[in-house]
């Protein structure tokens, strides 16, 4: 990358040079091929060329090196074209005689919020002519993706309010742009176009969408306004891989739903919590391999386990979320369920993979453990590589299984890098996991990366009830060295930091971790330096402490201050109330 940037300054200043030498009386036309003539031999290499646009990712910089030479011209705009994050922004680039923006007279308020909300209709003027839609198929043929980057899990859709100089503005598009768009000379106006997130309107999705797409987002409003005409939309995005759906809402048609992913063959990722019934689960099983599918199992409909064997036996990441575990487990069956294997066969029964597995189950509670207990018998130890269980409880109190001999049935998945056992408003009985218990669960996840063990805490006082001590805290390190994230009830005890300090050996450090959840048992002041010297010398690399409560922050953040003076790494304090815990841990790193 260096090296493209020398050359790029090379030939920047050699054009330069050219323009104010007495040689050149006469500027230098960039829109003849002659310039080339200046480029070093390396830049004319487009993989070179692609990786100098790559690095100048921001729109006035790669503006600017369009108009440098003739050479750059082209796969600069290439790279300022690809990636356009909202339509109407894509068609303020069209001629400025064409459009117009106005202003709505009466503000808009949202229902979730009472901030006023301006509203903006982009008008055009006239009549798109031949040379505005050569314009248009100029830039709309170099776009690639369109709508919020798809690593954003939480996207919002295109007609979504923006914020503008302070004010929130919402963009919307007026009938005499749809008109146009309905009566465009071009069937495809955007040939290349392979991602398309946040969702559009039906009226400007029908125009948009392209047989080169591969990743598409929907709403349900999308999935009503096309009703009957599934059939179109295989045929527009014949080669579409993967679905989201945008702001999801349960009262959809199942049997709509279902004739979408049945033509969509090439379909392998359904996100955005969809609701699956048999049919969804069946068609689904008919395929060999998926990405990744987030799915919601309802209590009122009925599942049965097929007789013929499923042809499934990969699928990337896989989350259900259901009002018990044995939904979950119906549902695996129906979606994995294989011909019995021979008990005296040479070969070991072959399991589907599953890499990464997400279960949320709620209202009408089972045990933990009657979940945990058959998943090895259903999916492949080896392959499961990250864990997330949210266990909500409501019930009355009965005997079942404690927590540690739950977590126990998973032992048997040794290659997991990522495990979160969320439980909320368990049983006091059902709870039971200690430090000691959990410090020696894990020795069987050498590969262990991200730990978080999630549980209620003490109402009053807002402890632990079932703490770990930093001792077990350092034994789960040291049977886990690759972990950087770990968000169990770590509750500190100045004696257990003396104890620590003396049994540690000096040159043993934790440099993986990065991400720890801590609370001390005083919070006095006299036991700063002691912790701050062994989380300097031990956890050298610490960037994050997540504690609870306003006076254990201010507490941590001295900690952290003091640590920060014999090491590189600013240590960041933040609190995590309770409340906080129940919503899931995706937004934490």
């Amino acid at each position: 990358m260096n090296l493209a940037l020398q050359l790029l300054k090379g030939h920047v200043k050699g054009v330069r040079g050219k323009r104010s030498s007495h040689e050149c009386t006469a500027p230098v036309d960039l829109e003849d091929g002659s310039s080339n003539s200046e480029l070093h031999p390396w830049t004319r290499i487009p993989h070179i060329l692609e990786a100098i646009c790559a690095y100048l990712n921001d729109i006035p910089s790669l503006a600017r090196l369009a108009r440098v030479c003739v050479a750059f011209n082209e796969p600069t705009l290439d790279a300022l074209y690809a990636n356009i994050e909202d339509f109407i922004e894509f068609l303020k680039c069209l001629p400025r005689d064409l459009w117009i923006l106005k202003d709505l007279k009466k503000p808009k308020e949202t229902s979730s919020e009472c901030d006023p909300v301006k509203e903006k209709v982009l008008h055009f003027r006239r009549k798109m002519t031949r040379n505005d839609w050569d314009s248009f198929m100029s830039k709309s043929v170099r776009v690639k993706t369109m709508g919020p980057p798809l690593a954003n899990a939480h996207r919002t859709l295109h007609s979504s309010p923006k914020l503008v100089r302070g004010l929130r503005v919402q963009y919307k598009v007026g009938e005499s742009v749809l008109g146009a768009f309905a009566e465009r000379p071009i069937s495809i106006p955007f040939p290349k176009l392979r991602q398309l997130t946040g969702g559009l309107p039906t009226s400007v999705l029908s125009a948009v969408l392209s047989p080169s797409l591969r990743h598409l987002d929907i709403t349900y409003s999308n999935l009503e306004d096309l009703d009957g005409d599934s059939a179109a939309l295989a045929a527009l995005c014949p080669s579409l891989e993967s679905l989201h759906l945008v702001m999801p809402f349960p009262a959809i048609r199942s049997d709509l739903l279902s004739q979408y992913v049945q033509r969509l063959e090439h379909l392998h990722s359904l996100t955005g919590w969809l609701p699956a019934p048999q049919t969804i689960l069946e068609i689904l099983r008919e395929r060999s391999k998926l990405g990744a599918l987030e799915l919601v199992l309802f209590h009122g409909h009925h599942y049965s386990t097929p007789d013929k064997e499923s042809h499934l036996h990969e699928v990337d990441s896989l989350a259900l979320e259901a009002d018990s575990y044995e939904h979950v487990l119906i549902a695996l069956d129906i979606m994995f369920k294989s011909s019995p294997q021979p008990s005296s066969g040479l070969e070991p029964p072959s399991f589907p993979v599953v890499r990464s597995l997400s279960v949320r189950a709620g209202l009408n509670e089972s045990a933990l453990y009657s979940l945990v207990s058959p998943l090895p018998r259903l999916i492949s130890h080896s392959a499961l590589m990250d864990l997330h269980i949210t266990h909500i409880l409501i019930r009355s109190e009965d005997d079942h299984p404690p927590l540690h001999e739950a977590l126990r049935q998973l032992t048997v998945f040794h290659n997991l890098t990522a495990l979160t056992v969320e439980v909320i408003e368990s049983c006091p009985a059902e709870d039971q996991l200690s430090g000691s218990q959990l410090s020696e669960l894990v020795s069987h996840w050498p590969l262990l990366e991200k730990l978080r063990i999630i549980r209620p805490r003490d109402s009053t006082t807002m402890l632990p009830k079932d703490p770990t001590s930093m001792l077990d805290l350092a034994a789960i390190l040291r049977a886990c060295p690759h972990l950087r994230n770990v968000y169990v009830d770590v509750l500190v005890h100045p004696d257990d930091v003396l104890a620590l300090s003396e049994m540690l050996d000096p040159s043993e450090r934790f440099e993986n971790l990065r991400y720890l959840a801590l609370q001390h048992y005083t919070a006095r002041y006299t036991d700063v330096e002691p912790i701050a010297y062994l989380s300097a010398s031990c956890a050298p690399f610490l960037a994050h402490i997540y504690t609870w409560g306003t006076w254990q922050k201010e507490f941590w953040k001295l900690v952290a201050a003091a640590a920060s003076v014999d090491r590189a790494v600013k240590c960041r304090v933040d609190i995590r109330p309770c409340r906080e815990m129940t919503e899931g841990l995706n937004r934490f790193p």
